[in-house]
């Protein structure tokens, strides 16, 4: 008796079966994502404050949604459209990711030098936050950025309130940055 209720039960969910592919596309993404979120420990050596555009993302996602279709579909598995664009979505947005951080690691070797004037605004638990000046702040996305003592050549004998030229690095994709140079190199404006 149990076995022939088990069975048309056990056929109904074979029949919705996604199939491995699809999950697969989806945790391979989350592990880029997470592999790519280390990159800022092990590979910058500088502070990156630019506001990146995400357009990007949209072409990425259309084309890994392209290429993974007939990979899905190959499985003949149930929904394989829906699975497809999850697994594009997921991917596309992860090869952002990866690519916004290998942006960055290769700004840090080829970059060119913009002398900025900046005023230290305040300093907070070892964090100094500088005001942009509006050009620069217009390029950046954001009037503000924050520089933490962990970066070689951090400087906490600046005075609030005051003007300083600093170097900042900048490159593809409106890549900007300071690193431990631009910090060593600080001058201040004179008054």
């Amino acid at each position: 008796m149990e076995h022939t209720v088990v069975q048309p039960i056990q056929a109904k969910y074979a029949s919705e079966d996604i199939g491995n592919r699809t999950p697969s596309l989806i945790i391979f993404s989350v592990l880029l994502v997470i592999a790519a979120m280390f990159a800022p420990v092990f590979l910058f050596k500088a502070q990156h404050f630019a506001v990146e555009s995400y357009l990007w993302a949209i072409p990425l996602i259309i084309a890994m949604t392209a290429l993974a279709y007939p990979f899905i579909r190959a499985e003949n598995k149930k929904y394989p459209l829906i699975g497809t664009i999850c697994s594009g979505i997921f991917l596309g947005a992860s090869l952002y990711f990866v690519n916004l951080q290998l942006n960055r690691w290769y700004s840090e070797a080829h970059h060119s030098t913009l002398n900025s004037m900046l005023t230290l605004e305040s300093m907070e638990n070892n964090v100094q936050i500088w005001h942009l000046p509006p050009a620069l702040a217009a390029n950046v996305g954001t009037d503000k950025i924050y520089i933490s003592d962990h970066i070689s050549g951090f400087n906490n004998q600046l005075q609030t309130q005051r003007k300083y030229y600093i170097e900042i690095k900048q490159e593809l994709f409106h890549d900007y940055f300071i690193d431990s140079a631009s910090l060593k190199n600080i001058q201040v404006v004179a008054e």
